[in-house]
């Protein structure tokens, strides 16, 4: 609020007596500076929310129209769109394609894990492609690259079964565990004690010494 002091001994005190009203007076003393402020310190915008209740709040309260939180559910056919299924499918159906292919056709799938074949089939793949096979150990002439197909030729079938030719005994070492669970299942129940500390056996070809007399002086 702007604050005039008045000095009765100034000309101005002459002149507020001349005016017959307090609004004239204003007037002559503020002028049109009064009129500017009075107009730029008017509200032109609201400043307070609804809920303000401060000043002219009823006056300058911002209107306020409630938005409703209701969104309607997606549709089916939004969530479960068919062509993103499907392109899915493709895509896994072409992913493990190429994965199988990759990996190549392993002995599980043409053995059953219960034959012959397979719990014999103990020889490696570079043991017979580079030693056994040249020898003609069961199998065909060696190979030679023909430039016209680029291929080898006549092809190895290293699928079947060749048996323990390369020789490092784990044919043996299975059979020896297949031997051991049948003796566990007949067996009684034993502590871990009598397990580690077995009674030694005597050879039946044993024989006793007996000493003399002389010998034990």
């Amino acid at each position: 609020m702007n604050t005039i002091l008045l000095d009765p001994c100034d000309g101005l005190s002459e002149y507020s007596a001349e005016c017959s009203c307090v609004n004239e007076l204003k007037a002559k003393v503020f002028g049109r500076r009064r009129k500017d402020e009075s107009a730029t310190s008017k509200n032109t915008e609201p400043k307070y929310s609804s809920k303000v209740l401060q000043g002219n709040w009823f006056e300058d309260r911002i209107e306020y129209s409630p938005v409703s939180n209701y969104s309607p559910p997606p549709s089916k056919e939004e969530i479960h769109s068919p062509s993103v299924k499907k392109d899915f499918e493709e895509n896994f159906k072409t992913a493990r394609m190429i994965r199988d292919k990759g990996r190549g056709v392993t002995r599980d799938l043409l053995y059953d894990h219960n034959s012959k074949d397979f719990q014999d089939n103990f020889s490696t793949v570079y043991d017979l492609t580079y030693r056994l096979l040249p020898q003609g150990l069961e199998g065909p002439r060696r190979r030679s690259y023909n430039s016209r197909i680029n291929k080898w030729g006549p092809e190895q079938d290293l699928t079947k079964s060749f048996g323990n030719v390369t020789g490092y005994g784990m044919t043996e070492y299975i059979r020896a565990c297949q031997d051991y669970a049948n003796y566990e299942e007949e067996e009684k129940p034993r502590s871990r004690y009598e397990c580690d500390f077995s009674p030694k056996k005597m050879p039946p070809d044993f024989k006793r010494q007996v000493l003399s007399k002389t010998s034990r002086s």
